[in-house]
């Protein structure tokens, strides 16, 4: 496919879902379960000050920290519709994930990069809501944007400090994340700290994450109330028997594993088994010409695999595991990344397009056509891209046996 081509073809759909779920947003409500249960009554708790006393707030989840739904406050105050909340935030992430892919030297790979995460499922499931995960991968994607490239400036602690202070004040997961990615590239950052670059970090860090923490230290005695935590209580509701981990939802709830698995390819469609593939044979084959950054990727994806494992999540039915697949969305941000900077290195990279036309053809299903086959989508997706590994090079080999004939 001729890239400028495909590149105009992708533009229009991305235009096409803009301007559809632009439209439905100026003349819908809020319903989303979540979203009106607690995340716009925080907003709203926010606006009338009752968030620094959570203990008087009824509606659920009142403790959760709300950095996210700062924003959506603001779009109250200002009588913006709410349903452009995660419109705002998918325009948002779709540029800092071209910013992210161009930064690790995707090149004209980056707009593919970027159009691959912004049309997945998953993520388009959550345009019209109020949930914060598309605010949270935008956090994510920003502090690893900033911690690949570390500089010496006041300003850019200062967007260090914030980014990660409203990564661990949208979501309780927000900690664990920060540390996987400072496990896996703060040591950069640590040599250029000095006193006022600190305390440029220090204030939005403080303000936008930890302030919630200490908010339910001081309130709950426990820092991530509801949740127990170590020798703290939380509530009945939250205690580990009840809110199991994704491992225990997988191993042993009935049809657990099957559930998952079904969630993962409704929600990822074939870039799981893609990047696996891909990330599997490009480590085998020459393991030498593996990159730092890399391996740093790839133990950054192993690391948020492990975390969405830990986290609690609801084992009532299938449609909880499809819903909070979401929680996943910086790990398969991390492992797809990984897969265009493998993919760079092969002849493959620009037939890539045809993953982001199928995401295409899965939405279109999913949204407009009310018949959704995602296991056909990623089997086709798969056997298109076994062809492609296998095509192009008996190609290459055919075209360099001419030319050696010819010099001959």
């Amino acid at each position: 496919m001729k890239s400028k081509r495909v590149d105009i073809i992708a533009m229009v759909m991305i235009c096409i879902l803009l301007g559809y779920f632009m439209l439905k947003a100026f003349f819908t409500i809020p319903n989303e379960f979540d979203s009106i249960t607690y995340h716009i009554p925080l907003a709203k708790s926010i606006l009338n000050g009752q968030i620094f006393h959570p203990d008087q707030l009824t509606f659920p989840n009142k403790t959760f920290p709300a950095s996210s739904e700062l924003i959506l406050a603001a779009m109250i105050i200002f009588h913006i519709p709410l349903n452009l909340f995660n419109i705002i935030a998918w325009m948002l992430l779709a540029y800092t994930l071209y910013r992210l892919g161009s930064r690790y030297g995707l090149k004209q790979n980056a707009f593919v990069f970027m159009l691959s995460i912004v049309t997945l499922p998953t993520v388009i499931r959550l345009l019209l809501t109020q949930t914060v995960d598309i605010w949270f991968a935008i956090f994510f994607v920003w502090i690893l944007f900033l911690l690949q490239k570390p500089e010496k400036k006041i300003g850019y602690f200062f967007q260090l400090g914030l980014s990660m202070g409203l990564l661990i004040g949208s979501k309780y997961s927000g900690p664990l994340f920060l540390f996987a990615l400072l496990a896996i590239q703060g040591r950069k950052v640590i040599s250029h700290f000095s006193f006022w670059r600190f305390v440029a970090f220090l204030l939005p860090f403080s303000l936008f994450g930890l302030s919630w923490y200490i908010r339910n230290m001081l309130v709950f005695s426990n820092p991530f109330y509801p949740a127990p935590f170590l020798w703290m209580k939380g509530t009945p509701a939250f205690s580990p028997e009840v809110f199991l981990n994704h491992l225990s939802m997988i191993i042993t709830t009935k049809n657990g594993l099957l559930y998952t698995t079904n969630a993962i390819l409704s929600e990822y469609l074939f870039w799981p088994i893609i990047c696996i593939t891909t990330i599997y044979f490009a480590y085998k084959s020459k393991p030498q010409s593996v990159s730092d950054k890399e391996r740093r990727l790839l133990i950054l994806g192993f690391m948020g695999v492990i975390i969405y494992l830990i986290i609690p999540g609801y084992a009532y039915n299938y449609n909880n595991y499809v819903s909070e697949i979401r929680y996943s969305i910086p790990v398969i941000i991390s492992f797809i990344l990984l897969f265009f900077n493998s993919v760079s290195k092969m002849a493959i990279s620009q037939y890539v397009y045809i993953f982001v036309l199928l995401n295409g053809v899965a939405i279109i299903t999913l949204f407009f056509q009310g018949s959704y086959h995602p296991k056909i989508i990623a089997t086709i997706g798969v056997i298109l891209f076994f062809l492609i590994t296998i095509y192009l090079p008996t190609k290459r080999k055919h075209k360099f046996d001419k030319i050696d004939k010819y010099n001959k």
